[in-house]
């Protein structure tokens, strides 16, 4: 009955106002070595690296403007700044996250980074012109979100992007579920983690809500696919109007 259906009682990290800056960084780093280790890098990669290339086939000299929703500590920036900097693209990423708090300690963060910049926004109020973006990626962000207002967000984000829409989060299942908590019971010191992790999973997504979530945004989709461990990645399709005009 737990994974029938999604949850949607509000996790800690949902009030900026419920950690301390030394909790955020705790918080942050933990996050950082459950999306290297748990397969959130990986499932982003499967997804950003081929746009990435098309991109630069396309047009080697021009600037890609990519935003990173729910950036936390910028460590998928930081590698998606790697990514691109291997295949000579040039880029700049934009992370954004709605905490103030983490903003500045990502920004922190990213400073080997000049082409990172941190915004603090909110992903229904986000200061960017339609079509100014080329790659919009959001990892573990959607499930923070009601059904209704996952649609409305991706119509809004579909908006943003010229090129493509990235979305990769959880699976909602019972071994998620058993995974992360005992993962956060064993090598974590947060309680922010310890209460977040687990209930991120049970407001995460089955294959077939994805699908038809991005169907009743009136997208089109390749995926999702499912990646170590218990992620879903997939690639939402924008209209083919060419590169961004100089970003947001």
């Amino acid at each position: 009955m737990w994974f029938k259906r999604r949850r949607r009682q509000s996790e800690r990290m949902d009030d900026p106002d419920s950690m301390s800056r030394s909790e955020a960084g705790l918080v942050l780093d933990e996050l950082a070595f459950v999306n290297r280790w748990m397969g959130g890098i990986s499932a982003c990669r499967s997804q950003v690296v081929p746009l990435l290339r098309r991109f630069v086939r396309e047009e080697p000299t021009r600037e890609c403007v990519i935003v990173d929703l729910g950036a936390g500590g910028a460590d998928l920036a930081t590698q998606i700044a790697g990514w691109a900097r291997e295949i000579g693209l040039r880029s700049r990423i934009i992370g954004i996250d709605f905490n103030h708090t983490i903003c500045r300690i990502a920004a922190d963060r990213a400073v080997d980074h000049p082409e990172i910049q941190m915004l603090c926004a909110d992903v229904h109020r986000l200061p960017f012109r339609p079509q100014s973006c080329d790659l919009v990626v959001c990892s573990a962000f959607l499930h923070h979100f009601s059904n209704s207002e996952v649609i409305a967000i991706l119509r809004e984000l579909s908006a943003l992007a010229r090129g493509a829409l990235v979305v990769n989060d959880l699976q909602r299942s019972l071994w998620a579920w058993i995974g992360i908590y005992t993962v956060t019971r064993l090598l974590s010191w947060s309680k922010t983690a310890q209460n977040d992790g687990p209930l991120s999973v049970q407001k995460g997504f089955h294959r077939k809500e994805l699908t038809r979530l991005a169907e009743r945004a009136g997208l089109n989709w390749e995926g999702p696919e499912w990646h170590w461990a218990f992620r879903y990645a997939m690639t939402l399709s924008a209209p083919a109007r060419g590169y961004s005009d100089g970003g947001p």
